[in-house]
């Protein structure tokens, strides 16, 4: 995070739209006073993504909201490993989640959408 050299608040990115060379280049600038200071495009990362290494913690991922995201891959046919489970007696009403846990080996945590039973694969 970067500070104003003027006033101390904090720069925000925009692109700077330079007519004169037909390019677009980033700068940083402050919404209070205005000031803009160019960046070296080459020495800077826009965007980081940091996997963490520790594959069971999941906890952070599924919690008691988790099975309202519509934006989780849902399967009907996995069975629900809890064995009161209601879906084990109607099988209409079976829904579980898929989350991904573990990018490299491709391991997920599932999510029972009909009793909220959490269980991972043991698949090695």
């Amino acid at each position: 995070m970067k500070f104003c050299q003027k006033c101390d608040n904090m720069y925000y990115l925009k692109i700077d739209d330079n007519e004169e060379y037909n390019k677009d280049d980033l700068v940083y600038y402050c919404r209070n006073c205005g000031d803009e200071h160019s960046i070296d495009n080459n020495a800077t990362n826009i965007m980081k993504t940091v996997i963490n290494g520790n594959n069971d913690v999941y906890v952070n991922v599924v919690n008691k909201y988790t099975k309202y995201d519509n934006t989780i891959p849902r399967v009907n046919d996995i069975q629900c490993s809890n064995s009161s489970c209601p879906s084990h007696e109607d099988e209409n009403v079976k829904d579980v989640l898929l989350i991904r846990h573990d990018e490299k080996n491709l391991k997920y945590i599932y999510l029972c959408g009909v009793c909220d039973n959490v269980w991972k694969s043991d698949i090695k």
